[in-house]
């Protein structure tokens, strides 16, 4: 999997990427590599924000360089078949920063794995990185609908993130083993952050993560198109793609809300 917004300032954050087992990724690695080869781009890899860039002029960057739009076109629709037509599956959930930022602290504790005991919580939780919400969904995805059951069978991670973002995503992975919203962490296996133009799987993730945020800017206002190709990225999912909003948040908090009551008889006092 892979993100996109996660940087200071940004008005979306979206985390995204497919699963898949361990045959279906090897049939994938063979079909990227042979088009990215045919193109002369193997060694650099494919990343999605470069192949969309383009100089004032209109000139694309490279390794894209001197490229028609015909060209760019026919590449990328043979990048997306390599995803669509292999058991590799999406997801992907993305939050509205602004909208993420305007919840009550103690909801955002909640929201980002703080535990609680007797009402009271005991560990913080990360209520300023909107970030651990889109990660814990695309994890709890991952595991619910891979398939694995068995207690030795196991889902491992491949994280596109740089330095900068990996210790943190290291945090967040181990955290997840014990948060109680995370039915099937048994499953949990291992987490690692190769080099993305090293890993096709990897550039496939990017570039899914890549549309949706396009797409969700689009929706908030903040951009003027969308990719047109989100559609046929997602064509294999199983669960749905999401975008928490205010709306989306406040029905995940009132889900909270109702699973206390139901397990307690009353609202803890952080959300009374």
């Amino acid at each position: 999997m892979d993100e996109s917004g996660i940087h200071d300032g940004a008005t979306v954050c979206v985390v995204a990427g497919y699963y898949g087992t361990h045959a279906a990724w090897n049939n994938f690695e063979g079909q990227w590599r042979r088009i990215l080869r045919d193109h002369h781009i193997e060694e650099v890899g494919f990343h999605a924000k470069r192949f969309w860039k383009k100089m004032k002029g209109g000139e694309r960057v490279s390794p894209y360089t001197g490229w028609s739009d015909d060209k760019a076109k026919k590449f990328l629709e043979r990048l997306v078949q390599a995803i669509v037509r292999n058991r590799i599956f999406p997801f992907g959930y993305g939050v509205v920063v602004e909208h993420w930022n305007a919840l009550p602290l103690n909801a955002r504790k909640l929201m980002t794995g703080a535990v609680h005991r007797k009402g009271r919580f005991v560990s913080s939780g990360s209520p300023d990185r909107s970030y651990y919400l889109p990660f814990m969904y695309s994890v709890a995805a991952s595991l619910a609908h891979s398939g694995a059951t068995e207690s030795a069978e196991k889902v491992h991670f491949f994280v596109g993130l740089d330095k900068t973002f990996s210790d943190y995503a290291k945090y967040m992975y181990e955290r997840t083993f014990t948060d109680p919203r995370i039915s099937l962490n048994h499953l949990l296996g291992t987490i690692a952050f190769p080099l993305s133009k090293e890993t096709p799987q990897l550039q496939a993730a990017d570039l899914l993560a890549h549309c949706l945020y396009s797409d969700y800017m689009a929706f908030t206002g903040k951009a003027r198109r969308k990719t047109g190709i989100t559609r046929l990225l997602i064509r294999n999912r199983r669960q749905r793609i999401e975008l928490f909003d205010s709306e989306k948040l406040q029905e995940l908090l009132e889900a909270y809300k109702a699973d206390a009551l139901v397990k307690t008889g009353r609202l803890p006092p952080f959300l009374d």
